[in-house]
């Protein structure tokens, strides 16, 4: 069977009668503004994540929290100051941190350990298995904390070939229309720049020195290749290697996400990892142009993604993640757990 909710765990279901005291608020009445983001550019300095930089910003945290007020906190850390503040910003849009409330109240850069946190040092604090770094990569999607050039690529980026200045010229005219506001050239080709540093597997590979790689391990989950003779990517919209339970995990979150555009007011923030949601039963053309999709987090076409789930099914029969029929389209199942619920089947035997 499929992980079922704990106790503590707040359930929302996908329908409640209105007379009731629902949980979910109606398509009827919405209230988007209620949870918007402001879309931002910058924050990681221009570094992608290195080998090694979480776990030294999660034990930094757990042993002493307080040193990210220190003005020397990247001597703490071992790394150069830029790269510090860096790390900072990767630590709250991976969602393994979060701002402590003494620093949101004092204007402070303290941190504290999220949930999350805690659930990866207890599982894996080296960050060794790669189911990690998958469950990293859809925290990015959805973080408040994640720069506009990541949700834009995921979801609107059409281009299987391209070089980085024709990425750009794509970006430009979605910052205009859909976030509205002016940003730089140079910011956006910075951010941009970041974002295929963190997933560009190089080919022919570039020799460095182990012990102080700058190679990013999201590059090592094939969503895009760089030939550094050509200087040109492609995008890999195929199949891929993805961990079922993470699978079900992107589905929790997207529910959840989905709940929030709807402004329901019971969603709770404070605790989304908990929390949770059904995952509404869609066909696989509806979900491929919805944005942080399964289809969106994880680039991969309706028809890629109607052959994962049939592999799910197939041999994960107990996830409960299932092909289903609807209108007479195929449709994706999901039984409805809490992003945490995904975990801890994820993690079982770590």
């Amino acid at each position: 069977m499929a992980p079922t909710s704990s106790t503590s765990t707040t359930t929302i279901p996908r329908k409640t009668k209105a007379k009731a005291k629902s949980k979910v608020k109606t398509a009827a009445k919405p209230k988007a503004k209620a949870r918007s983001r402001q879309t931002t550019f910058s924050g990681h300095e221009t570094f992608a994540i290195r080998d090694g930089w979480l776990f030294k910003g999660l034990t930094l945290t757990e042993d002493d929290a307080a040193k990210w007020s220190d003005p020397h906190v990247a001597d703490h850390l071992g790394i150069g100051r830029n790269m510090a503040k860096s790390l900072r910003y990767w630590l709250l849009a991976t969602e393994l941190c979060v701002a402590s409330k003494t620093s949101q109240q004092s204007n402070k850069s303290s941190m504290e350990l999220s949930k999350l946190g805690k659930f990866i040092l207890k599982h894996d604090k080296y960050f060794m298995d790669k189911t990690t770094w998958w469950l990293l990569h859809v925290n990015l999607m959805f973080s408040q904390y994640t720069t506009g050039s990541w949700r834009w690529f995921f979801n609107y980026f059409a281009f299987d070939r391209f070089e980085k200045s024709t990425a750009l010229e794509q970006l430009k005219p979605y910052v205009h229309n859909e976030i509205k506001r002016k940003f730089s050239p140079t910011t956006l080709d910075r951010d941009l720049g970041c974002l295929l540093t963190t997933y560009s597997r190089v080919v022919p590979p570039i020799a460095s020195d182990p012990e102080d790689s700058i190679i990013c391990p999201l590059s090592d989950l094939g969503f895009v290749t760089r030939f550094r003779h050509s200087n040109h990517y492609t995008l890999n919209r195929g199949a891929k290697n993805i961990p079922v339970n993470i699978f079900g995990y992107a589905t929790a979150r997207f529910a959840q996400e989905q709940l929030r555009v709807l402004g329901a007011d019971e969603l709770n923030e404070d605790d989304p990892f908990e929390t949770s949601v059904a995952f509404e039963e869609r066909s696989f053309i509806q979900l491929s142009g919805m944005r942080n999709s399964p289809a969106c987090v994880f680039f991969v076409s309706n028809e890629t993604l109607y052959d994962q789930v049939q592999k799910y099914e197939t041999s994960h029969p107990d996830a409960e993640i299932s092909i289903g029929s609807l209108a007479g389209e195929r449709t994706i199942r999901v039984n409805q757990c809490s992003p945490l619920d995904w975990l801890k089947r994820a993690y079982k035997k770590n």
